[in-house]
């Protein structure tokens, strides 16, 4: 059992931390034995446990008699497991002991043990970094590294490295090896509702001029610019009804979806840029009743409908009045949200919560594919109980769009790729966000998103829907272990709150002897185990 001493200030984060790592812990309690127990500087108690793991940057009664001390200067980064590790916090150096993890640049020491391995000493407040990340988001220039995810590899590592049983739920579906997320933002329904506005003279300098000097520089193929010009040349035949509309881009989505659920998030009204933006460009010129037969269609193929927010970022009663448009079309009880242009503020999840959100997915950049909060797994924000956060990490416009990342088709496949296999080694989801005319001239990121999906599928990948991974990341939440007994040889285990017909089934991961013992379905609420070295069974 891990035991968790001090923090005070941290007990959300600590509860948050501790639920996206899925292992058994409690609260210290004195008198009672642990395996491990995670203490600050305000942890004083005498201690009995296999392994005391402390995370302070500052002083604390242990460090005297580990021989492991503090110094002033501060660490900004390390580098663990081919990541620059921010710190967001003060992260302090230390001397003495046996060092674990040291700054490549400067050899300064952020973790050491002592000799022995009994207490393990860490420079810096875990707690109090992770409350930075959910709370504010990383920057842009850390955008890239799945800090938190980082966080709970090192500190897995650190647990099993000393021969300590570990038991998890790790955030990854039994049989597959990640989930994921195929969300698209419905800012357009057709190139028919925008008559000589700045997205059509958008579309008119990126399909003509846009394409020649694209395709002398041999960024885009022949059939790529032949496709944009015709496209361009057929305007007036489309707002005709004569041709089809190609910025009408549903039936693409159906087709190459057949396999994989996703998420569409609508626009609740038409016309409306929201109270706290000045541009009415911002102003999408169509509502989700507009589409009621397109509506339909998705739910019968499984695919689900959320609300693309305009107001609801800011102002409670303006998302209950998004949510209730979305919902009354649907015939679901509740609905999930992204805001338009990602909009938010520190307290945009509370208030989301209050209007009656499910869920959001929010939580991403428009400028680069990365991590804003740190992590692939969906969590409960800072300050909410209920709502779940499903973090956006690929997007189609931050990729390809001029002024962006303005990448080629072939330059993206290798940034597909590293997001695919960090997700199947740390599990959780990752949600991949192609908006609706992104497959159509001038456009034409159709063939990427193929790849992308068909990458997801070929890595093991579980599809599911926001709805569907929320509420399976809220059963793995309401997990506890209710007994655990263990020898040398055998192992046994009793959950409550489990949920076995949970689909797809957890995930149950024991690891012993420094080696990953077991992993089998969690199908059941009690398990004995036999455990060797390399191999396990019933």
């Amino acid at each position: 059992m891990i035991a968790i001493a001090g923090f005070k200030q941290y007990s959300d984060t600590v509860h948050e931390f501790f639920q996206l790592f899925k292992t058994p812990w409690e609260f210290y309690r004195e008198g009672k034995f642990y395996d491990v127990i995670i203490a600050d500087n305000s942890f004083s108690s005498p201690h009995d446990c296999k392994l005391l793991i402390i995370y302070s940057n500052e002083s604390t009664i242990w460090d005297e008699n580990s021989n492991v001390s503090i110094e002033n200067s501060n660490i900004e980064s390390v580098l663990f497991d081919s990541f620059e590790l921010p710190f967001y916090c003060k992260a302090s150096s230390l001397t003495g002991g046996n060092t674990i993890l040291s700054c490549q640049k400067s050899k300064k020491v952020i973790s050491a043990k002592t000799p022995d391995g009994s207490i393990i000493r860490f420079g810096y407040n875990l707690f109090a970094e992770t409350e930075a990340i959910l709370s504010k988001g990383q920057p842009l220039s850390y955008g890239s590294t799945p800090t938190i995810d980082l966080h709970i590899s090192f500190l897995r590592n650190t647990i099993v490295e000393t021969g300590i049983t570990l038991i998890e739920i790790p955030p990854v579906p039994a049989g597959y090896s990640f989930f994921g997320c195929l969300t698209h933002d419905v800012d357009y329904i057709g190139i028919r509702s925008h008559v000589l506005d700045h997205s059509v003279a958008g579309f008119f300098y990126r399909a003509i001029p846009g394409s020649i000097i694209n395709f002398f520089k041999r960024r885009i193929t022949l059939s790529i610019l032949i496709r944009n010009l015709f496209a361009a040349l057929s305007l007036p035949l489309v707002y005709l009804g004569i041709k089809k509309d190609f910025w009408r881009q549903f039936d693409w989505f159906i087709e190459n979806e057949k396999e994989f659920p996703s998420t569409y998030f609508l626009s609740p009204f038409k016309n409306k840029a929201g109270d706290k933006n000045q541009s009415r460009m911002r102003a999408m010129r169509y509502q989700a009743s507009d589409i009621s037969d397109i509506i339909t269609e998705l739910q019968a193929n499984g695919d689900e409908i959320g609300v693309h927010g305009i107001d609801s970022w800011h102002d409670e009663q303006k998302g209950k009045e998004e949510l209730n448009q979305i919902t009354s079309l649907t015939d679901c009880s509740s609905a999930g949200i992204r805001v338009h242009w990602l909009c938010s503020f520190e307290d945009t999840t509370k208030i989301i919560e209050a209007a009656g959100y499910d869920y959001d997915s929010t939580t991403g950049y428009n400028e680069i594919p990365g991590f804003k909060a740190g992590t692939f797994q969906p969590y409960i924000p800072p300050g909410c109980t209920k709502l779940i956060e499903i973090p956006m990490h690929i997007q189609d416009c931050a990729l390809f769009y001029p002024g962006r990342m303005n990448l080629t088709e072939k330059e993206a496949y290798p940034i597909f790729d590293k997001f695919i296999k960090l997700c199947s080694n740390m599990g959780g989801v990752l949600t991949c966000l192609w908006h609706q005319r992104s497959p159509g001239p001038e456009r034409n990121w159709g063939n990427a998103y193929k790849f992308l999906i068909m990458n997801i599928k070929n890595s093991n990948g579980y599809f599911a829907t926001c709805t569907q991974i929320a509420e399976w990341f809220r059963i793995r939440r309401q997990i506890e272990f209710n007994q655990i007994k263990e020898n040398e040889n055998s192992i046994q285990i009793q959950f409550e709150n489990l949920k076995t017909e949970s689909v797809p089934p957890m995930l149950l991961r024991i690891y012993k002897k420094r080696k990953l013992a077991f992993e089998a379905p969690l199908t059941k609420n009690a398990y004995e185990l036999y455990l060797n070295e390399t191999i396990s069974s019933f």
